[in-house]
Order: C-alpha cells, then sequence, then structure tokens
C-alpha cells in the first residue's frame, strides 16, 4: 500500500501550492513608481480586481480574456498594473485615441492606435461615479485626438 500512496503525494503537493498561489497580490508597486503616482495625488485605487481586456487588430478578430490586475487613478495617470509590471498607463503624453464608456457601474476604458485597440472593462470597487469623473479628467489631458463620451443604456450616466 505505500508504494501507491507516494506517487500520489508529489501530485497532491502541486495541487495544495497551485491553490494558494491563486490568491496573488496585484497592488503591489516599487516604491519609485509608489512615490511618483503619489506626488500626482493618488484618487483612487483598486486592487486586484477582475478586467475584461479585448485585443482588436486590423488583421484579426477580436480576443478577449479576463484579468486579474490593479488600477490606480491620479490628476495625471490612469495606470492597470500588476505588481508593477504595466498592462496600461495612459498620461497627457498618450499619443492614442482613448474614450471612457460607462454602462451600469461597468467602466470601459478604450484606447486604439492605427492598427490595433484594446478595451479594459472593469468595475470599480466603489463609486462608479467618481471613477468616472476621474478617469474622464485624465483623458481630457491626453492629446485633442481623443474623444470622451457618455455610455449607452438605461443605467448609463449622463
Amino acid at each position: 500500500m505505500p508504494s501507491r500512496a507516494l506517487p500520489a503525494l508529489p501530485v497532491l503537493l502541486a495541487l495544495a501550492l497551485a491553490a494558494g498561489g491563486c490568491n496573488v497580490d496585484t497592488s503591489r508597486l516599487p516604491p519609485i513608481q509608489r512615490q511618483a503616482l503619489g506626488s500626482e495625488g493618488i484618487l483612487h485605487e483598486g486592487a486586484n480586481l477582475v478586467f475584461r481586456h479585448t485585443q482588436r487588430t486590423e488583421y484579426s478578430r477580436a480576443r478577449w480574456r479576463d484579468v486579474v490586475a490593479s488600477i490606480v487613478v491620479t490628476k495625471q495617470t490612469v495606470l492597470i498594473h500588476r505588481s508593477g509590471r504595466e498592462l496600461l498607463r495612459i498620461t497627457p503624453r498618450t499619443r492614442r485615441f482613448c474614450q471612457l464608456i460607462r454602462i451600469g457601474p461597468r467602466l470601459r476604458i478604450q484606447v486604439a492606435g492605427a492598427n490595433a485597440s484594446e478595451i479594459w472593462s472593469f468595475i470599480p470597487p466603489d463609486d462608479p461615479a467618481a471613477w468616472t469623473r476621474d478617469v474622464r479628467s485624465v483623458l481630457l489631458l491626453v492629446g485633442a485626438g481623443s474623444a470622451v463620451r457618455p455610455g449607452r443604456g438605461p443605467e448609463a450616466e449622463p
């Protein structure tokens, strides 16, 4: 009997380690990055949120996946990251088309370049109206080619 239990031990150990690895904190930022964002004035932070990330290129169909990440909104920056690894950064220097659409509690940040676009969709942890206002204020700082438009549907705010 012990000979059968021994091969099962590595499998059980691997399952235990995998289950423990699911609770990864994505909100950690390097101290230098945290200090730079702090100097801009942090307005909102959302840790370990599920983002629906959709990518579309000129030559392929849209692909999406759910990503656990964190978001920081300052007076000049929108940063979506995973433990300091930048997934999306919008600043006044951004040269891509940016827009925000709010449908009910869900916010959709769309960023498009010449041949590709991506959407980061999420539900903020608190007060969607305040998040909408502050993300839009950052998008208004982006180049003149950007647009900000309200969402559609019965729950969209004006």
